[in-house]
């Protein structure tokens, strides 16, 4: 017998009916987070502003890492956790190959158009090796030299590519849920939300470092940015930064 009911049912009964009580759910129950979660999400748009009359690809960069910021939280709330922690490491990736670009901006537009000649093209690019080779540079050494930061960040990635494939045994989603739609569970909104913080945190280090004279200064946006870093991580920036 033919289903007579409507693409508006369908897509409901689907998607939308689980999607708002995932949401409802998140929204009653992780409220403190998602303070945190806002304040980042506004760091994001500020670190945008920041940037937008430097004219180089992180400046661009930066909006289209915004925009990851919201779906990657959207997912979340939403409880799909590995889509959510997927768009993360693609936040992370687009920082630092934009800070690459700061130095080939040629390349940059090159890239964007995708040509036979274009960097990277048909082979991944974020190898450790390229990573330690880009945090070697002086406007990253001395920090490089003393946390590791290309170490953080690798790390972090690796945390956040078991998120690709479903095997990744911290993002397999369907076991441990009562049906087979998504839902609202504290652990993985947990995991994800550290995440996201460590992913701001050591992308905006990155970026402190290639723009300190920005960071530096001393105005509302760069203040709000400043108090969402950890404070071993604040006072390891005043230290190489001499701020």
């Amino acid at each position: 017998m033919k289903d007579k009911r409507g693409i508006d049912y369908k897509m409901s009964s689907m998607l939308f009916w689980w999607v708002k009580r995932a949401i409802k759910n998140t929204m009653e129950k992780e409220r403190q987070k998602l303070k945190d979660v806002y304040a980042i999400w506004s760091a994001c748009v500020k670190w945008s502003y920041l940037l937008m009359n430097e004219d180089t690809p992180s400046s661009y960069i930066a909006l289209e890492t915004q925009i990851d910021m919201e779906a990657s939280t959207l997912l979340a709330l939403s409880g799909f956790y590995r889509h959510a922690n997927l768009i993360l490491r693609g936040w992370l990736e687009l920082s630092f190959l934009g800070l690459w670009f700061d130095d080939w901006p040629q390349l940059f537009q090159e890239w964007l158009k995708g040509g036979e000649g274009s960097p990277f093209k048909g082979r991944g690019w974020f190898k450790k090796r390229w990573l330690v080779q880009l945090l070697s540079e002086k406007p990253y050494r001395e920090f490089e030299g003393k946390y590791q930061l290309s170490e953080e960040a690798w790390n972090l990635y690796g945390e956040l590519s078991k998120a690709t494939h479903a095997k990744g045994e911290k993002f397999l989603e369907t076991p441990d849920r009562d049906d087979s739609v998504t839902c609202y569970r504290s652990d993985s909104f947990q995991r994800w939300f550290l995440n996201l913080k460590q992913v701001f945190e050591t992308t905006t280090t990155a970026l402190a470092l290639k723009y300190s004279s920005i960071f530096k200064q001393d105005r509302k946006e760069t203040r709000n940015i400043k108090n969402l870093l950890s404070n071993h991580r604040a006072e390891q920036l005043r230290e190489i930064l001499n701020d």
